[in-house]
């Protein structure tokens, strides 16, 4: 059973704007929600989004990125981009999460990052309702350049049916 929660007008007009700004520049930061069950790379991931006026929300299941991302909606003040880890040991990982989410907003713009670089989702993301796909082990200098230009997409609105299923 799905079930659509209406977004309010002010969220679709915040989705891309900020929550804070940085104190170092006094520019605005950019929200991340980012899900990955191996919570130690939360800290090295941290500091290069801080480099890029990002910040982000961390969950380490699908089930914390469902209901962060359903509770940004409803605040009005959506995630500008989630960055979903393909799989979560004894989980829901990125493919079942962005099923989900596609049913709560059709607008949410999502990248998909593995080790499992072979695997269909991964491969064929667009299909699946990503915008764009980040092989682990990544450097510094790639996931900030992955992000930027993730951010700077539109939210994959030409997904193919059967890439849902």
């Amino acid at each position: 059973v799905s079930v659509r929660l209406p977004m309010p007008s002010r969220a679709i007009a915040r989705r891309n704007t900020v929550s804070s700004h940085s104190q170092a520049t006094d520019q605005p930061v950019t929200r991340l929600l980012f899900m990955e069950d191996e919570t130690s790379i939360w800290e090295v991931v941290r500091p290069m989004l801080k480099q890029i006026d990002c910040e982000a929300d961390f969950v380490a299941n699908g089930k914390d990125a469902i209901g962060r991302y359903r509770q940004s909606l409803i605040s009005g003040n959506p995630y500008a981009l989630l960055m979903l880890d393909l799989t979560i040991r004894g989980g829901m990982g990125a493919k079942e999460v962005i099923r989900t989410l596609l049913a709560l907003d059709p607008g949410v713009k999502a990248a998909v990052f593995s080790g499992y670089s072979t695997d269909p989702v991964f491969i064929e993301y667009q299909r699946y309702g990503f915008v764009g796909a980040l092989k682990k082990p990544f450097t510094a200098d790639e996931f900030k350049t992955f992000v930027r230009q993730a951010l700077s997409r539109p939210a994959e609105r030409n997904r193919l049916s059967n890439g849902l299923q």
